[in-house]
């Protein structure tokens, strides 16, 4: 996810401050791209191993057993979502459930409850 101010013409970043990794093959893959200060987010419910770098800031959250509780394991990226705005503010938890609500309720009314119930175990997590 690529979050800015203007036009994003590319969502490909090449030195984020942030990621969002859910299993192991993504923390290979991506730990050295994140800028030098940064954070990393783990799902530590999949992801054994940690990262080489000692510059990052790691935030381990199990985000499959989170999203077990609240009632599905496919949720998991919500809880990490929830996170994710916990530690980076950048957007408000009141903006995400209204584009959550917006987005599924439609298609889905049910998914916007599990969807909510994920996104603050998430947030709650990080105190």
């Amino acid at each position: 996810m690529v979050i800015a101010t203007e036009e994003i013409a590319s969502p490909v970043a090449s030195e984020p401050e942030y990621a969002v990794l859910m299993n192991n093959p993504s923390l290979f893959r991506f730990q050295n791209q994140v800028q030098s200060g940064g954070a990393i987010f783990l799902n530590s419910s999949m992801i054994e191993t940690r990262p080489v770098r000692g510059d990052l800031e790691v935030l381990e959250v199990p985000a499959n057993d989170l999203a077990k509780e609240v009632g599905d394991d496919k949720v998991a990226n919500m809880v990490m979502l929830g996170a994710f705005i916990k530690k980076s503010e950048l957007v408000s938890m009141d903006t995400l459930h209204q584009v959550a609500k917006e987005t599924f309720s439609s298609r889905n009314p049910g998914i916007v409850k599990l969807n909510r119930s994920a996104l603050l175990a998430g947030y709650n997590f990080l105190g």
